[in-house]
């Protein structure tokens, strides 16, 4: 019996869902378009709304961080700062958001209209909502971990709310303008790889048999490459600072831009691989969270929801080797070497370990532990 669809209608091999249809031989709910639609207008609609009101409290300046009595070795941008600013640039922060915010929203509206032509949610978009979330649950903890302190002109969340109290100074509204592009981009350039070596590649070519370990290589690989270009470019400009870094691994040791290159970049291209896997479609048109998603009974019949949840979940796994690696450093007292001079001449110095009060510098310091 023939067994394809006809204008329209179902197949032989499936039977009527609630809102879709089921295949019994692969026993997993089919959506329909518009079951589709509406999750992922409902995932729109909470990430839309924590980050209205995360912009509702935000703001820039070093608030209770402030320094009463800064030097002002330098001024520019009208804020006292400890070096001269990088290529003539007074204001990085800003420059930053004025080119970030725009990147994100044109990326956000391109998916967004795939998402609609195809009828259920573009990989693009999983990627983006997966390390929008994971940024907010762990950055925190990992800039706790890494010593990273801000430019306090950034536009941030308030230091005053629980989990952000965990990061060194301020924790920015990156991760609603800046994390999404900086994690798919690489992911973007490692699916374009692959797809091109794909096209040229034989039938038993190892690439086309494994193509989400492929996917994960040459997305590690893209992000290493990517970080380390980026984040040479935001440190020498002062974006942020690594305050203290385990000399053994890192470059620049000792000046303000001193980069934990070998442990952060290897680390962080761990979940760009992530992203890159999370781009891979089957024949199906299925991501690997689709699949994993449907063998859980609460997740089936909602299976772009579903796909989100698997995926963040799976995001903080492989966020947690870069978290738990300079975690592991700061428990240990690896972290010796500050960042000289303090730049940010506004603001407090970030001291938890005493270590620029015994190198001379006179303060006033925050974060301190208890002698």
């Amino acid at each position: 019996m023939d067994s394809t669809v006809k204008n329209g209608s179902m197949t032989e091999n499936e039977v009527p869902g609630r809102r879709g249809t089921r295949s019994p031989s692969d026993d997993y709910f089919v959506p329909t378009r518009r079951q589709n639609l509406t999750e992922l207008s409902i995932i729109l609609l909470v990430v839309a709304g924590l980050l209205g009101y995360f912009f509702s409290i935000a703001f820039a300046g070093p608030a209770g961080f402030a320094n009463p009595n800064p030097v002002g070795t330098y001024h520019y941008g009208g804020v006292p700062r400890a070096i001269p600013p990088w290529l003539g640039i007074a204001d990085f922060a800003q420059l930053f958001q004025n080119m970030s915010i725009p990147t994100v929203i044109l990326l956000w509206a391109y998916f967004l209209w795939q998402s609609w032509k195809d009828g259920r949610m573009h990989p693009g978009i999983l990627v983006m909502v997966t390390i929008t979330i994971v940024a907010v649950v762990m950055e925190p903890l990992i800039n706790w971990g890494m010593y990273l302190s801000f430019d306090p002109r950034v536009l941030h969340l308030p230091p005053t709310l629980p989990w952000m109290r965990r990061a060194p100074n301020v924790e920015p509204m990156s991760c609603f303008y800046g994390y999404p592009y900086y994690f798919l981009l690489p992911a973007l350039l490692a699916k374009v790889i692959y797809d091109r070596l794909a096209r040229h590649a034989t039938s038993d070519a190892w690439l086309l048999h494994h193509p989400l370990l492929s996917l994960a290589l040459l997305g590690w690989l893209t992000g290493m490459a990517f970080d380390l270009v980026v984040e040479l470019i935001v440190l020498r400009a002062g974006l942020y600072i690594y305050s203290q870094v385990w000399p053994a691994i890192s470059i620049d040791v000792g000046k303000a831009w001193q980069f934990p290159a070998m442990m952060a970049v290897p680390t962080i291209g761990i979940s760009m691989g992530w992203c890159a896997v999370l781009l891979h479609r089957d024949a199906d048109g299925n991501t690997i969270v689709d699949r994993i998603a449907r063998r859980f009974p609460g997740l089936r019949r909602r299976p772009t929801i579903g796909a989100v949840i698997v995926s963040a979940m799976l995001g903080c796994v492989s966020y947690s080797v870069y978290t738990g690696a300079f975690a592991a450093q700061r428990a240990l007292g690896l972290a010796t070497s500050l960042a000289k001079p303090w730049p940010y001449e506004d603001s407090k110095i970030y001291d938890p370990d005493r270590l620029y009060e015994r190198a001379g510098n006179k303060g006033p310091f925050y974060g301190r532990q208890q002698p």
